[in-house]
């Protein structure tokens, strides 16, 4: 971020944007206040936890949901298109998180079905 920001701003310059045309709105800074500060809070700590617990390779697995979180959002709230190679890329997503974590997902499966068969012999 350190490099990105200023390349960004010299960029910005470059093709004819001004500060000057810059319009503060409420709306805007409520966002840039909930996006730097809440969920960078709330992203960085519960990035940690994870690390923590599930080790620093399996943790940058969340990396892969960046993209799908975001282009459903945008589906959903903002309208926006979802191409099929997206659905394509996702389904990609999954298969390799099932592959890299197949006997952890194979032990979730077995305790999801043995849950209904304990909770009937008690």
């Amino acid at each position: 971020m350190v490099v990105a920001a200023p390349a960004m701003h010299v960029v910005s310059v470059g093709v004819g944007e001004s500060i000057a045309s810059v319009e503060p709105t409420l709306t805007a800074l409520i966002i840039l206040l909930y996006v730097g500060v809440f969920m960078t809070a709330v992203g960085y700590s519960t990035y940690f936890m994870l690390i923590e617990d599930v080790g620093a390779v399996r943790a940058s697995f969340v990396q892969y949901l960046i993209p799908v979180v975001a282009s459903v959002t945008g589906w959903l709230v903002l309208s926006e298109r979802l191409p099929p190679e997206a659905l394509f890329g996702y389904l990609v997503i999954f298969v390799g998180f099932l592959l890299l974590n197949f006997e952890a997902v194979k032990t979730a499966i077995g305790r999801v079905r043995r849950t209904p068969e304990s909770a009937e012999t008690q």
